[in-house]
């Protein structure tokens, strides 16, 4: 296995392709990366900008630059002696109309050859949807759409087929022979007989068409349907022939068509096109009906993205032989596995997974897996990834947690959430927050996935005389009060029923708290549930087994829509905490827990990625860094948060009592302002950010779901909210109370900044860049992230860098020009090298130093060969002045800690120290806001 020493994250779309990211390797090797990280590489809906929406894991997207272009990036990787860790997608894909499964499976329904590749009940509550898949495409009611002429039949690519809401979809062959019947009597006065007579033998061909019964055994439903297919093919073919020869007969069809697809006005006319619709293997419906009755698995609540089944063999092949063909020839190094929850058994796949890559690559199974696999896990504070995972680790999001917090006054935590409730009015906590977050997108989003939890439940109790008298709506509940008290993502109870202590414990605590919540419910409701999930082979078999695996599923998506779409949108003392994977209800950490984390991961996960921005993130590094610098003079901000709110009066409105925007609206705003307003930005205008805030602000107020949302948008609020974020930043007085705060921000903002990166590079892990962020990275939620890159900039930048000869004049100049961001890039540049030099060193011991208050220090190696020192609480050592916390500003502060007693060189001045059992940090930060000591 070929571990990184570090890693580069590029977001790959059609504007940006494999060329690209093949012309910026060279830059990269030069900047000190081991290994390029890119977003998912297979063919992906037509204009991904991210690639997760695969529609097929067989083939290279083409808009990236196909098999061709990808032999370039390989190539340039190759050349560059970097590894490639590619993003990888196994539980979902993409249902447009270049889907060839999903194609096939709408065609034939279950009849299908891929009908169990996706999680579809083909059985569910309502009768009439019996072998049907509901989709919900149309924009309006079925009745309403189709007499508004918004579903048409179309000859397209020698198939006809029905067009509804922008797709064209396949036909039922056996129900071709209706149209084609129809089409032929419109045709008799305009074509010639002959052509007329064909044509009705073609029709007779699909009304023939023996489709497979369902009840006749599994081997005889597989060979019906077979035979089943192969003919119906040659029927399409026969078909598609005759009009490719007949051009005359094409065009009377096509207008046969047309009148067959009714005449809005007249209702009458439609009832043909109805029942033809009727007839199909899907049940065309209105989009919001996907929130109460879908009967597919979807991923989180995209109607567009369907779950498939990657625990069945056939479709674990299918999905995964490209990814495996990469390993075996050596384009490929490593893989980060995309929302490893949303899996039926994330064990049992990672184990397949690694058995399968130790075969392809001629690899022995061993304690270690065969690849670098890292997998898109969240952590809760104080959750450990499972140890039978088989992988190198996580994706870092807990990583970016500790650090975050690492920097926050814990004396200013009280008086954060004091000025949030005063200027907001909002007096609840952040669990009361969450929990009605739960339950909205229990009852909203994903209702259709609780509904059919409850059936199951209900299906369960009937086989048990002890739990039969059990309602539907008490079971419900269980259910929905249960998911919403879980404390983590998801538990790992396995397909025969195994579970680990901690499973059991996360069970049982959400049993607890949603029985202390509702005091007046029959608790043996909640004691048949906590049965079903920790016995549920003994319990009921396989039964059981599909229920408490399909509850597992859907309590990640539960706790992803409410905590990181929802909640954080909804309290915001201070919102860098409000990111995936944090903790809004913990502001400030200890640097005991940071000791704690890379103690911990050095001897469980050492090559876990850890990371400080992803595409994923809420906010990028460097616009957390500023929000979490407040913290630090939190009177400063509490006087121009009160004056910024007096300025911005005028540009608020008033109507029917409510105020836009809203007061929680309003303070999220200004932190975001000021997390992105750029470093040193005299001279910048701030009506350049306008847009980015106005679209910022829009997806906020949608995803907190209070004044507006994503299912039902309050235009008119949206509007108020944009024009009060263009008009502020257009109002000059507003302006120059946010220039006032951010000189005195930049400077301690910058070297926190500074100090996460110097931390995430020396820690225990696979360090991780996101593209772009080797400079100031101040950018909002994706697509505000994903903006363009200029590597060119970025290399002439590297290569001043690395040409300057005199150190103290270089250092001099990157911190009088630090707005420019060239000192992050130094920095990343020198720690790169020195990992790359001294690969050992970073994979040896973690020992946390004593630094006091005011800084954060650790040491890496036996003897303590690499000393890691940062500054925690920068504006406390300067003094709240408009200067670096450099020299003797630190006073008598020293690092102490066992065999301090060597010489040390600091990598980023070239000054040497020699401790006396402890560093002085006015010694170590002299010429530099931060240290990284090396034992000469």
């Amino acid at each position: 296995m070929k571990v990184p020493q570090s890693s580069y994250r590029l977001q790959l779309h059609a504007g940006f392709g494999f060329e690209a990211a093949a012309a910026a390797c060279a830059y990269l090797a030069e900047l000190g990366i081991s290994d390029v990280y890119v977003s998912p590489i297979l063919r992906a809906v037509a204009g991904s900008m991210h690639g997760y929406d695969v529609i097929d894991h067989g083939r290279i997207s083409d808009e990236l630059g196909g098999e061709e272009g990808a032999s370039l990036l390989f190539a340039s990787v190759r050349k560059e002696r970097l590894g490639l860790i590619v993003d990888f997608v196994p539980n979902h894909m993409g249902v447009s109309e270049n889907n060839r499964f999903w194609e096939d499976v709408l065609e034939h329904g279950r009849a299908s050859e891929f009908a169990d590749y996706f999680d579809i009940d083909w059985r569910p509550p309502k009768e009439t949807l019996t072998s049907k898949l509901l989709l919900p495409l149309l924009a309006d009611q079925y009745g309403k759409s189709i007499e508004s002429g918004a579903l048409k039949l179309r000859f397209v690519g020698g198939a006809i087929r029905l067009e509804a809401a922008g797709r064209l979809l396949p036909l039922r062959p056996k129900t071709l022979a209706r149209v084609l019947f129809h089409a032929a009597d419109r045709c008799e006065l305009h074509v010639p007989a002959r052509s007329v007579s064909e044509l009705r033998e073609r029709a007779q061909e699909f009304d023939a068409l023996q489709e497979p019964h369902f009840d006749d055994g599994e081997k005889a439903h597989e060979r019906a349907g077979e035979v089943y297919r192969r003919a119906a093919e040659a029927a399409k073919w026969r078909l598609a022939a005759l009009f490719d020869s007949d051009r005359e007969l094409f065009e009377a069809v096509n207008d046969a068509l047309t009148a067959l697809s009714g005449t809005p006005g007249e209702p009458a006319t439609f009832d043909f096109l109805d029942g033809l619709v009727r007839d199909q293997a899907y049940r065309l419906c209105a989009w919001r009906l996907a929130l109460e009755a879908t009967n597919y698995r979807r991923f989180f609540d995209v109607n567009e993205l369907a779950s498939i089944r990657v625990e069945r063999p056939e479709v674990f092949d299918a999905v995964h032989e490209k990814l495996l063909s990469l390993f075996e020839t050596g384009k490929i190094t490593g893989v980060r596995l995309d929302h490893i929850d949303g899996l039926f058994d994330p064990i049992g796949y990672l184990q397949k997974l690694d058995e399968r890559i130790a075969r392809v690559c001629g690899a022995s199974l061993g304690k270690t897996p065969s690849a670098y696999v890292v997998v898109e896990k969240i952590l809760g504070p104080g959750e450990q990834l499972p140890e039978l995972f088989r992988c190198s680790g996580t994706t870092g999001y807990e990583f970016a947690r500790v650090l975050n917090g690492l920097f926050v006054e814990p004396k200013s935590e009280l008086q954060l959430v004091h000025l949030y409730r005063s200027f907001t009015g909002d007096l609840r906590s952040f669990d009361e927050h969450a929990l009605d977050a739960k339950r909205q997108v229990l009852r909203d989003l994903l209702a259709s996935e609780v509904t059919m939890l409850s059936r199951g439940l209900e299906n369960l109790a009937e086989t048990d005389r002890r739990y039969r008298d059990f309602t539907l709506q008490s079971l419900h509940t269980a259910i929905t009060e249960v998911m919403a008290a879980f404390p983590v993502y998801r538990s790992y109870i396995r397909p025969d029923g195994t579970h680990s202590d901690a499973d059991e414990a996360c069970i049982n605590q959400a049993i607890l708290s949603a029985l202390r919540r509702n005091p007046t419910s029959d608790r043996s409701v909640y004691q048949f549930l906590r049965e079903a999930l920790l016995k549920c082979v003994e319990f009921a078999g396989d039964a059981g087994r599909d229920f408490a695996l399909r509850f597992q599923q859907t309590t990640a998506p539960v706790l992803a829509k409410a905590l990181e779409d929802t909640a954080f949108y909804r309290y915001a003392p201070l919102v860098s905490a409000n990111e995936v994977g944090g903790d809004p209800r913990q502001l400030a950490l200890d640097p005991s827990v940071l000791h704690e984390h890379n103690e911990r991961r050095l001897i469980a996960r050492p090559a876990s990625m850890i990371a400080s921005s992803t595409h994923d993130t809420k906010r990028g590094e460097d616009t957390r860094a500023r929000i979490t610098a407040l913290s630090q003079m939190p009177s400063t901000w509490r006087r121009t948060l009160l004056a910024l709110g007096r300025t911005a009066a005028v540009h608020r409105v008033t109507k029917d009592h409510e105020v836009t925007p809203s007061r929680v609206d309003e303070y999220l705003y200004y932190q975001a302002l000021i997390g992105i307003f750029p470093f040193g930005a005299e001279r910048v205008q701030p009506e350049a950010l306008s847009e980015r805030l106005q679209a910022y602000m829009v997806k906020a107020c949608r995803e907190a779901k209070l004044r507006t949302s994503w299912l039902n948008p309050d235009e008119e609020y949206e509007r108020g909210v944009c024009a009060f974020v263009r008009d502020s930043l257009a109002d000059a007085a507003f302006v120059s109370i946010l220039r006032r705060l951010c000189a005195h921000l930049d400077r301690p903002a910058a070297t926190i900044a500074l100090a996460q990166l110097v931390l995430k590079m020396c820690s225990p892990g696979v360090p991780d860049t996101y593209q772009g962020s080797e400079l100031w990275h101040q950018v909002l939620v994706d697509p505000d992230n994903r903006r363009p890159v200029d590597f060119a900039d970025l290399k002439r930048r590297l290569a001043r860098i690395k040409a300057a000869t005199d150190r103290d004049k270089l250092l001099r100049e990157l911190l009088a020009q630090f707005a420019g961001g060239d000192v992050k890039l130094f920095v990343l540049h020198e720690l790169l090298a020195l990992r790359a030099s001294k690969p050992r060193l970073f994979r040896a011991a973690y020992t946390g130093l004593d630094a006091g208050d005011c800084a954060i220090a650790f040491a890496r190696g036996g003897h303590n060969e690499l000393v890691c020192v940062v500054p925690r609480f920068p504006f406390r050592i300067a003094r709240g002045r408009q200067r670096w916390a450099l020299g003797a500003s630190w006073g008598d502060a020293r690092v102490t800690g066992a065999k301090l007693n060597d010489r040390y060189r600091n990598i980023f001045t070239g000054a040497e120290l020699v401790p006396d059992k402890a560093l002085r940090l006015s010694e170590v930060f002299a010429d530099f806001p931060v240290a990284v000591l090396l034992r000469d």
